[in-house]
């Protein structure tokens, strides 16, 4: 249950503060960082949920063997890595329509918060995955 919680909870402060930071450089202020905040509450955990229990129960892993200092374990498939792709574009979508509703449009404008989406979920997907990689 613990191992559980690190793998939702780390990658969702991994989330929060790298999507808060690349919004803080759009423009957001206080009131906007905190919808940011909210919203990756929702999808962050509800991604790594999906992405995990696929992975955990087998589906679209592959064996690497042991080799020198290396040892042998389970890794995504290739076909798995373009799930998460997917499920990245839904995520950009859903987070959209999330501020859209939470800030309206009279803040930004629909066009520059899905700019802003397909921003902070591109860095946060590449620095997350790559930064939960080397702590792995």
């Amino acid at each position: 249950m613990l191992a559980a919680f690190i793998a939702v909870a780390l990658p969702l402060a991994a989330s929060v503060c790298i999507e808060s930071m690349v919004a803080a450089l759009f423009g957001f202020r206080w009131r906007e960082l905190s919808a940011v905040v909210w919203v990756n509450c929702v999808t962050n955990p509800l991604l790594n949920l999906v992405w995990l229990s696929l992975f955990w129960l087998g589906f679209g892993q592959r064996t690497i063997q042991a080799t020198g200092k290396v040892a042998g374990g389970a890794v995504p498939s290739t076909w798995m890595w373009f799930l998460l792709a997917g499920l990245e574009v839904v995520v950009i979508v859903a987070e959209w329509r999330l501020l859209l509703m939470a800030l309206g449009r009279n803040v930004f404008s629909s066009r520059k918060l899905f700019t802003v989406s397909v921003v902070m979920n591109a860095v946060s997907a590449t620095l997350g995955t790559f930064l939960l990689g080397r702590l792995s």
